[in-house]
C-alpha cells in the first residue's frame, strides 16, 4: 500500500500560473532578505538565496540555525515576516506573519 500527501495547494498554484517560466538567464528560485519571527524569536534573519534552473542546491548549518523553519517558508507552510520569495520570475510571497 502507498500512501501519499495530498499536493500542497501553493505547488499546484505555481505550476498552473501562466506567467511561470523557466529561462536559463535568470535563477529559478530567489529568496530575498526572508525573515521569520515566533514572538520574540528570531528563527530565520535576513536569510537571501539564489537559485538556478537545473542546479541542485544544499542548505547547510548547526542545529537551531534556522533551515528548517526557512524552508517552510519557502514551500509556503509558513508565512514570512519580511523578505520577498521569487519563483520563475513570479512573486509566491505569503502574506507577512
Amino acid at each position: 500500500m502507498c500512501l501519499r500527501a495530498p499536493p500542497c495547494a501553493r505547488t499546484w498554484k505555481m505550476l498552473a500560473h501562466p506567467e511561470v517560466g523557466v529561462a536559463a538567464d535568470r535563477p529559478l528560485l530567489v529568496a530575498d532578505d526572508i525573515h521569520r519571527h515566533f514572538e520574540g524569536l528570531h528563527a530565520v534573519d535576513g536569510v537571501s538565496i539564489e537559485v538556478p534552473p537545473g542546479q541542485i542546491t544544499g542548505l547547510i548549518g548547526p542545529n537551531g540555525a534556522g533551515k528548517s523553519t526557512f524552508l517552510a517558508v519557502v514551500a509556503g507552510t509558513l508565512p514570512v515576516t519580511a523578505g520577498t520569495i521569487v519563483f520563475g520570475g513570479v512573486d509566491i510571497t505569503p502574506a507577512p506573519a
